[in-house]
Parts: C-alpha cells; structure tokens; sequence
C-alpha cells in the first residue's frame, strides 16, 4: 500500500491488493504527441465506444489557423482580414514606428485555401500544414478532450490546478479502455490509473473537493439568476440539465462513500426551485409577446 498524494495533496491511497475495499482510482495522464484523427475513430468503434465522446473534428479555419502559427514569431505575425482569411505579416521597427509588410494571405474558399501570392516560397509549407492539422488532434485538443472526458465520470480534481482526478469505480472501466486506445496510438501518450481505498482521509479529501466544485459550479448559475438579466428558455433548460447532472453525480459519490451532503442538496432545491420560476417568468413575456404582437 502507497500513499499518492499526501500532507497539502489530499491523502489519497493506492493500493496493490485486488481485494482491497476499491472506492475507485486515481488518475494522471501525460499527453506526449499528435494522434490520428482516423486512427482515435477506427479504435473507438473497435471498442465499442459511443462516437458522440469522440473530439470533434478541427475545422478547416481552425487547421488553417494551425497552419499560419507554425510560422508565427516575434515579428511574423498571424492577422485575421475577416470570414476565413488570414494574412502572415513581418513586422519591422523603426525607432517608435511599426510597420507591416503583407508576406502572404490566404482565403478559405469551400474550405480550400487560395493563397496569394500563389508562388511564394512559404505556400508549399502552408498546404502542407493545412493538410496535416486536418487529420490530426493536436496536444493541446487531446488534453482538453481527456479532461472532458475524465469529467464526464464524474471525476473530482485531487488538486486545485487539475492533472489529478479521483474517478469513482464505476467509471473505470471506460478510463482503462481510453488508455489502452490512446496507448495503442501513440507511446507518448501514458495515462496512469493507480487503485484508490477507501480509507477515512480519502473519504475526506474526496467530499472536500466535490464540495468545493458543487459550490463553484451551484454559485455560476445563482449569480446568472439574481443578475437580473432574463435567461432565455434554452439558458434555462441547459441550466437545468447542469443541475441534474450536478444531483446525480453527489447522489453517486455519497453512495459510493456512505457520506450525506445535505447542504448541497439543500442549494440545489432552492436553485432549481429558482429555475422553474425563471422557466415560468420566461413564458409569461413570450406569452404577452405574442398577443402583443397578434
């Protein structure tokens, strides 16, 4: 038995014992590389996963973007000049004045780009980049969409700058399957999953932080409600979803710990309870709007 994460980190406990009383596991990933944006498709289905978690597929503005930042510096500058066009600038200084000279501008047109001039050195380069940030995840995509997903099982963040994830039993399964796919795709990318017991300080350093999260996220939407401005019927309905998933993930954690978080309950009654006089107060105005307007 080990401790992870002691003192100011929490005091977790992983554990080698399979008969151990698991709670769930610790996870900690490092995201070394770019992967296949066909490759993470093909090995997804293969597993059986659902493709609504997949990343969505860069854009082609946003792997153009990609594209022009591969060449980006202290005086090369990326400058947007309106829908789906860019231009890569030099900068020169002389004594207080700046000036720019246009190197090459490109267009997105039915998602190819045009560039002009068309024969300058730098655009082989350019189409070349374009191609492949349309076929890869980035790191920086790959991080988000491992965090995202780590979220989605309910995770609670061991550490105030996230990189650490307590993920609740139930959740594992899919967490290991995220990590032999990304794995199998690329050696850089390594996602530990160290077993987690249930032991009093894991107890408590897990409640603390699914409090404090539950808190931050309860506040978001309260301060929406008493800032006066009208929520529209779709704002409130995502509000109200945000809640469910919010009940149902404390509901999850004090059955997985035999711990009750009455307050939490308690904010989230009198939130919801808010909510539904929003969603009232919302359909009173489009009611008087349209017999205004009939």
């Amino acid at each position: 038995m080990t401790s992870i994460f002691d003192g100011n980190e929490k005091g977790i406990v992983a554990v080698t014992d399979a008969h151990a009383d698991i709670a769930g596991a610790v996870v900690i990933w490092r995201l070394g590389n770019e992967v296949s944006i066909a490759a993470l498709a093909d090995a997804w289905r293969a597993a059986g996963l659902d493709e609504k978690f997949l990343p969505n597929d860069p854009t082609p503005a946003a792997a153009m973007v990609k594209a022009l930042r591969e060449h980006d510096g202290t005086r090369v500058l990326v400058r947007p000049l309106g829908r789906d066009a860019w231009s890569l600038v030099n900068e020169t200084v002389a004594g207080e004045t700046l000036s720019y000279e246009q190197i090459v501008t490109v267009k997105l047109v039915k998602d190819v780009p045009a560039f002009d001039p068309p024969d300058h050195p730098i655009v082989d380069k350019l189409r070349h980049d374009f191609e492949h940030f349309s076929t890869v995840y980035t790191l920086r995509e790959l991080s988000l969409w491992v965090t995202e997903r780590v979220r989605g099982l309910k995770a609670v963040s061991l550490r105030d700058t996230g990189g650490a994830y307590f993920i609740p039993r139930d959740g594992v399964p899919l967490y290991a399957k995220m990590r032999e796919i990304l794995g199998s795709l690329n050696s850089e990318c390594i996602l530990h999953q160290i077993p987690a017991m249930q032991s009093k300080e894991a107890i408590a350093a897990i409640l603390c932080e699914l409090q404090i999260e539950s808190d931050a996220e309860i506040a978001e939407i309260e301060k929406e409600l008493g800032s006066g401005e009208e929520l529209g019927k779709r704002a409130i309905g995502t509000r109200v979803r945000s809640c469910d998933a919010l009940r149902e993930k404390i509901e999850s954690y004090e059955k997985l710990l035999g711990q009750s978080l009455t307050s939490l309950h308690s904010r989230l009654e009198a939130l919801q309870g808010g909510l539904s006089a929003a969603a009232l107060a919302s359909d009173g105005l489009a009611a008087l709007a349209d017999s205004s307007a009939a």
